[in-house]
């Protein structure tokens, strides 16, 4: 799906990624074997690690928006690792090729969610992290 979204898209940017499970110490999982050095019954002991972040740029598509505006977004979607392309919240960056002249910056809200993503404990059940993200970004609009 992601590969027919970059080949074959419309939009003016595109991106993918590459992603592994390993232990939450960063040890590869070889034939689904784990190498635990630690027990704990808050942890997953398995994480979701993004190797790499691929974010193609159509610049033709993409003429007439400012550069820094172009680059904040791309920066958004490889660190935030969206799975396909999202409608937009309220003066996201993620809005920048809907026509909207006003979302030209990562809004405050764009910023907090980067900061919730990277500070929540990535060997936690997904309802920990969301309740966290949300948590984190909450606080930041007030």
């Amino acid at each position: 799906m992601a590969r027919d979204r970059v080949l074959d898209g419309t939009g003016a940017i595109r991106w993918w990624y590459t992603t592994r499970d390993e232990s939450r110490d960063g040890m590869p999982i070889s034939d689904f074997y784990v190498k635990l050095y630690n027990s704990s019954i808050v942890s997953t002991q398995v994480v979701r690690a993004l190797q790499s972040a691929t974010v193609v740029i159509d610049v033709e598509q993409a003429d007439g928006a400012p550069l820094d505006s172009v680059a904040a977004y791309a920066a958004m979607v490889a660190l935030a690792e969206f799975r396909s392309n999202p409608p937009p919240p309220k003066d996201s960056i993620l809005g920048l090729f809907d026509g909207e002249t006003e979302r030209r910056e990562l809004s405050s809200h764009d910023a907090a969610l980067l900061r919730g993503i990277y500070a929540v404990p990535p060997d936690r059940e997904a309802y920990q992290q969301r309740r966290q993200l949300v948590s984190t970004v909450r606080k930041s609009g007030e």
